[in-house]
């Protein structure tokens, strides 16, 4: 049996994360999102992607916080209103030609008409799910994918972050800056092939993955969130199949977008081999890759893996008015993180985006498996169970303390507890006694009495490390537990590690510098944070600025 998730429905957050789910929903439901301006949001030629990713949005922070958000119902009757004569949005084109930006901004649409349906039963919007697919992308099947244009020569190395179509037609295909864009819907496809009864998918899915995975993704400087978003495509492929061929090729992908996509804070490069700005997009695709390989191998790196990027990549990327923008990408030579622009947010997608990616940080929370409930991203919450329910309290990550009251019991009296691999030491006690258990594959399970009371405590240390990617290893990031740190400066400083010392949790002085946990940009106005420079990476020294 695999570890899966406890169903949203199930789970109430509260915390840091309701804080910023509430921030979010009030973005997506502002004057931008209404449903007459969303659906007149393209600009580059993304036909349903704005629509797309807005009601994808919506739909999830529905299911997280059981709450209809305001214009959902008009913005799914708006779009229906909108789609041609096939059942899709923007060009008809001859057969054998295809616009890649038209069947990635598509793939937002039917992961939302599938989640709606999923959620509600909608009958319409499962029907217009089918309709999209039959019409838009199975006349893909039978070559289309193998004559996909990626010789360096047929591709253009520039474009702005909204990413815009090259005006080129080479092989039948329209093609963007977004370089692998095509193999975005890889996303919506798989789910529709484990949703739909539309057993033809299969064949397009597998030409799909069989020249996805023969591309050279960093030679062709391919889009890292296309990237992402192919590889959670896949995982899905593979929970529907169960070949184990498909699992080992996301495993395979995964790594190299850490090895060669990621920055040192776990956001991500928009392109390979062109580190010009983050992307939340992305960022929330690898957060959602990683739990899926966690849930399928049970491989405890992922989890932690997903926990940094959460804290650290999408905490940072969050903007006050709760959408989501692009920074920096601090890696090799760039040891700042700050965010690009104005410090607004990219309203035409990581916004929406973002949302979506607060829903699955909710969904990791607690998980199951066996009858064994596991709490694992430590935020407060109460989970419901058919004999009771269990609310969670923790100031994690700037602490290492979590309790948990249960009110009633557990399926199987049993709970599993994550503990970092950082600590080096931990202590539970059930009912105020200290109990005895092993910590295996970075959990530590007990038995929970009718109505009992879990306490752990786990120590936080100060993580000196060299920098993980090749281009930043002379430098080093400075962490508190899974949450980085950086220094506020114009001027790049040094840092001795042992000369810091933690004032309050999570904030360290020492040498003349302050170090805080950088996942806090979502407090700070537009401006001040356009104006603020962090630096996360770092040259051993006095701890004086330079």
């Amino acid at each position: 049996t695999r570890m899966k998730s406890l169903s949203l429905e199930n789970v109430t957050v509260l915390g840091l994360l309701s804080h910023r789910l509430l921030r979010s929903s009030m973005r997506l439901e502002s004057d931008i999102y209404i449903p007459d301006r969303v659906c007149r949001l393209d600009s580059g030629g993304w036909p349903a992607d704005a629509e797309g990713r807005t009601l994808l949005a919506l739909i999830r922070q529905m299911e997280v916080t059981k709450r209809e958000p305001s214009y959902l119902r008009e913005t799914l009757r708006t779009v229906y209103g909108n789609l041609n004569e096939k059942g899709y949005l923007g060009e008809i084109l001859p057969p054998g030609c295809f616009n890649e930006q038209q069947l990635s901004g598509h793939n937002w649409l039917l992961r939302a008409l599938l989640d709606y349906a999923r959620l509600t039963g909608c009958g319409e919007a499962r029907a217009a799910a089918g309709r999209l697919v039959r019409s838009l992308y199975l006349p893909l099947r039978g070559g289309a994918y193998a004559r996909y244009p990626l010789r360096p020569e047929d591709r253009v190395f520039e474009g702005r972050p909204d990413g815009e179509l090259t005006g080129d037609c080479i092989n039948g295909w329209y093609l963007s800056t977004d370089i692998g864009c095509a193999y975005m819907c890889l996303d919506g496809l798989s789910r529709a092939y484990r949703d739909l009864d539309i057993p033809e998918l299969k064949d397009l899915l597998e030409e799909m993955i069989e020249a996805f995975a023969a591309i050279d993704f960093v030679g062709i400087s391919m889009q890292t969130h296309a990237t992402l978003s192919g590889i959670r495509g896949i995982l899905c492929f593979y929970e529907a199949l169960g070949d184990a061929r498909y699992l080992e090729m996301a495993k395979r992908l995964f790594s190299l977008y850490e090895r060669q996509g990621m920055t040192e804070n776990y956001a991500n490069q928009n392109w390979f081999r062109r580190p010009h700005w983050t992307e939340p997009c992305a960022i929330v695709d690898s957060f959602m890759a990683a739990m899926d390989l966690f849930r399928f191998t049970e491989n405890i790196i992922y989890f932690e893996t997903a926990q940094k990027i959460y804290w650290n990549a999408l905490g940072h990327a969050q903007r006050e008015n709760g959408g989501f923008g692009c920074d920096s990408c601090a890696l090799g030579d760039n040891p700042f993180l700050y965010a690009t622009g104005t410090g607004g947010d990219a309203y035409w997608c990581c916004s929406m985006r973002g949302g979506e990616g607060l829903a699955e940080v909710a969904r990791s929370i607690g998980m199951e498996k066996n009858g064994v409930v596991h709490i694992g991203l430590y935020n407060p919450a109460e989970l419901r169970f058919p004999g009771g329910r269990l609310e969670i309290r923790t100031q994690y990550p700037l602490e290492g303390r979590v309790s948990c009251r249960l009110y009633g019991r557990l399926p199987q009296d049993r709970i599993a507890l994550f503990i970092p691999s950082y600590a080096a030491d931990y202590h539970l006690k059930v009912n105020g006694s200290a109990v005895e258990c092993r910590r295996v594959n970075g959990f530590a399970a007990t038995t929970v009495p009718e109505n009992g009371f879990v306490e752990l405590e786990f120590g936080i240390p100060l993580l000196a490390e060299p920098g993980k990617l090749a281009a930043s290893r002379e430098r080093m990031t400075i962490s508190h537990g899974f949450q980085m740190l950086g220094v506020s400066c114009e001027e790049e400083c040094s840092i001795e590690p042992s000369a810091l010392r933690m004032t309050e949790p999570g904030v360290y002085e020492g040498g003349g510098v302050v170090l805080r946990p950088i996942s806090d940009s979502y407090r700070l106005d537009a401006a001040s944070l356009a104006a603020r420079k962090l630096q996360i990476l770092f040259r051993r020294g006095e701890g004086r600025t330079v």
